[in-house]
């Protein structure tokens, strides 16, 4: 069943039921619009990266932005493992993306250099704030 489908039926039967169902259905419906401004949020920075990140359109950068959307902190562990890139590789492709204002690295003490997308933490943190979560 579609999704539109379901939402309609829950509305009818929160007008319908009213106060209790209501109290129970609203939350949800905040919850729902709140996912969908996390997803635009982060499909909007995908765009943005689009016209930044200077990289033929196979190059490793892509597929490492692609994975920078769903976790935005990564090591070069997590890389190699992940997309089974080489250490040469991440190393140059991350220049690519520091470049490009995609991601920001730093250095977590004697773990080795970490990257962070600052874009995709603040759209994370702003889906927090709004369901009202600690972070």
């Amino acid at each position: 069943m579609p999704l539109s489908l379901v939402l309609h039926c829950l509305l009818f039967q929160t007008r319908r039921l009213g106060g209790e169902c209501s109290r129970t259905f609203k939350p949800t419906f905040r919850a729902i619009d709140n996912g969908k401004q996390l997803a635009a949020d982060i499909t909007a920075a995908r765009d943005r990266w689009k016209d930044s990140i200077k990289a033929r359109r196979d190059a490793a950068a892509w597929k490492i932005a692609d994975l920078l959307a769903r976790q935005p902190v990564v090591n070069a562990q997590l890389l190699e493992s992940r997309l089974g890139l080489a250490p040469a590789t991440i190393w140059r492709q991350m220049q690519v993306l520091e470049d490009a204002g995609v991601v920001q690295g730093f250095d977590k003490f004697k773990r080795g250099r970490h990257w962070r997308s600052d874009e995709i933490l603040k759209a994370l943190d702003a889906f927090a704030d709004r369901s009202g979560s600690p972070h």
